[in-house]
């Protein structure tokens, strides 16, 4: 059997089938127009959309109502693993009579535990447990799907949680599940050893092999998985690097969109720049202000450039920036936290720290709620959309290199990259398309830059 080769935005599609509520497949090899797979690393689930050419009536046959399972499997070839999704049909769009016997319409599925959220509640305590302990409870109990409730599901799927530090004593009265683990987030700090820096950005997001609950940070830490080279004329060739002397065909970029810049209005509307943390304190009755200052405290804040802390402030703004300078904004966030050291050494409420878990296991997250409010928002300043081959190995949270030369006639700087950026980037989205006349396999991304690769004096 001779081996497989690589051709760009080629695909070894294995299944695309419709499952019944009777558990019975129907191949939908021959009404498949184009299936696009979405992923977004701040939304819950993937979704999917299929574009069906129908002439055999499978909407009344099937019938499609809303209680069947779409499974796609499929690999780039000569890539290892292959991709594996199960999704539950939630929407019929865009049906339409194109011939006289046969309709198009787009069928679109969704993660099954997107279907549980919607279908269950929280109703329970969890006393004197980790955030990452609960996170594990709530998705094994309320949201893992199974056999019995969907039919067809898929196997195996895992959990990856990043520890976390502190106990928690938490009551859920009727919560979806979804908004309770995002409660959790906003609650939990990260174990020391799991991440470099100090902030809670816990998110919950799914790929593909697994469901995860990990900090923004600690995604931003990783090394780069895959180089990609854009070539502004199709004439040119990508600039090769030292690292990378061949360029194979799956690592050409075919379109490149600079998507957002800068916003610096938006930016002063959310407090990149400078905020303020309010917190009451309930049990003692105290109120404290924490303030956050962009030059002085995003070296706190993990960044796809590592050694940022050694720019002494200069990120998304130079030094000598009137932005550097708090000018008593008048941004602020306000939460309710417990502020007092050790509530077990105040004598009229210590003898009940046994007997409450409140006391026992006070809130602290205002500690450092100000560096998860700036991380979120810095990653909404530079936002590259590219088309690469199909890629399916790629997945959100991943961090990748982008290398892409200025935009300019120079010849001297025609084949460097872009001085802002450099390469370093954060995918945020993906979207798998497969176009089944063409037999094209594309995959888009859309990918963040936190900061700036050098400092704007050495532009």
């Amino acid at each position: 059997m001779p081996a497989v080769t690589y051709r760009a935005n080629d695909i070894e599609l294995d299944v695309v089938a419709l499952f019944n509520s009777k558990r019975n497949p129907v191949d939908l090899d021959k009404s498949l127009v184009e299936f696009s797979i979405f992923q977004d690393l701040f939304s819950k689930g993937i979704k999917c959309e299929l574009l069906l050419h129908d002439a055999n009536a499978l909407i009344d046959t099937v019938p499609i109502v809303g209680d069947e399972t779409i499974v796609i499997q499929f690999r780039t070839p000569t890539f290892k693993k292959k991709r594996r999704y199960v999704f539950r049909v939630y929407k019929i769009t865009d049906r339409a009579v194109v011939e006289q016997r046969a309709e198009e319409y787009v069928l679109h599925g969704i993660s099954q535990e997107v279907m549980s959220n919607e279908r269950k509640s929280v109703n329970k305590s969890f006393i004197d447990l980790k955030g990452s302990e609960i996170i594990t409870a709530i998705y094994e109990n309320y949201l893992r799907p199974t056999e019995e409730e969907y039919g067809v599901v898929k196997k195996n799927i895992g959990l990856t949680v990043q520890d976390t530090l502190q106990n928690h004593s938490i009551v859920f009265p009727g919560e979806k599940p979804f908004d309770a683990i995002d409660y959790i987030a906003g609650e939990t700090f990260p174990e020391a050893q799991t991440q470099e820096s100090d902030t809670p950005n816990f998110i919950f997001f799914q790929r593909e092999d697994d469901w995860h609950f990990k900090t923004i940070d600690s995604l931003l830490e990783a090394e780069p998985v895959e180089d990609f080279f854009y070539a502004p004329a199709n004439n040119e060739k990508p600039p090769a690097t030292k690292e990378a002397k061949v360029i194979h065909e799956f690592q050409k970029i075919s379109t490149f969109d600079i998507e957002s810049q800068l916003d610096t209005i938006d930016n002063l509307e959310n407090g990149l720049f400078a905020h303020k943390v309010e917190t009451i304190d309930p049990i003692l009755k105290t109120f404290t202000t924490e303030d956050f200052l962009y030059s002085r405290d995003m070296g706190e804040i993990a960044h796809l450039e590592k050694d940022k802390k050694e720019f002494g402030g200069e990120f998304l703004v130079s030094a000598d920036s009137f932005f550097n300078i708090d000018a008593d904004t008048s941004t602020s966030y306000y939460s309710i936290s417990n502020v007092g050291e050790n509530y077990s050494d105040i004598i009229p409420i210590s003898s009940a720290v046994e007997t409450d878990p409140q006391i026992r296991n006070p809130r602290r997250i205002h500690e450092r709620i100000k560096f998860d409010i700036a991380s979120r928002f810095q990653l909404s300043n530079i936002v590259l959309g590219i088309t690469i081959p199909g890629n399916s190995d790629i997945e959100i949270g991943n961090v990748i290199n982008v290398h892409a030369p200025m935009a300019t006639e120079n010849v001297d700087f025609s084949k460097k990259l872009k001085l802002l950026y450099d390469k370093k980037f954060f995918v945020t989205v993906v979207r798998h398309t497969y176009q089944k006349e063409d037999n094209v396999f594309f995959t888009k991304l859309e990918c963040v830059k936190d900061t700036y690769a050098k400092k704007t004096v050495e532009v």
